[in-house]
């Protein structure tokens, strides 16, 4: 199970890195890319659809952000901790993630389903139909 408060820490360290091994040059592009890559690694038994989805949410929230320079904002990094709570078969965090997004998520699993273990599978299709994703 993902621990989600450390993502939360671990979120955290890679801001205050950046901004300290960069002459206090803050990037919020290269400190979202290491953001997504955490999700990635965090999400490690569901490394093709976390890879889809860290994609989606840099192109959807950072690409298009107007303040670029900020991110990841609170409310990104609470996206993918909805999406890593999910992958743990918890509905704990999914209020971060608006309804539409969940039709990404759903589409991301069904197209990797054959990989996710069934017991898992099962779980996650069934809070998507709770959500009203089919």
């Amino acid at each position: 199970m993902n621990d989600i408060r450390k993502f939360y820490a671990d979120v955290q360290r890679i801001v205050k890195y950046d901004r300290s091994n960069h002459g206090g040059n803050y990037d919020g592009m290269r400190s979202s890319r290491a953001v997504a890559d955490l999700f990635v690694k965090e999400s490690a038994d569901m490394k093709n659809v976390a890879l889809d989805l860290a994609d989606f949410w840099f192109e959807k929230y950072i690409m298009t952000s107007n303040e670029k320079q900020n991110e990841p904002t609170d409310s990104h990094v609470d996206w993918l901790a909805g999406v890593l709570s999910f992958f743990d078969g918890q509905d704990d965090y999914a209020e971060a993630v608006p309804q539409e997004d969940w039709k990404e998520v759903c589409n991301a699993i069904k197209y990797e389903a054959q990989d996710i273990p069934l017991e898992l599978l099962s779980t996650m299709m069934n809070l998507l139909l709770e959500k009203g994703v089919f």
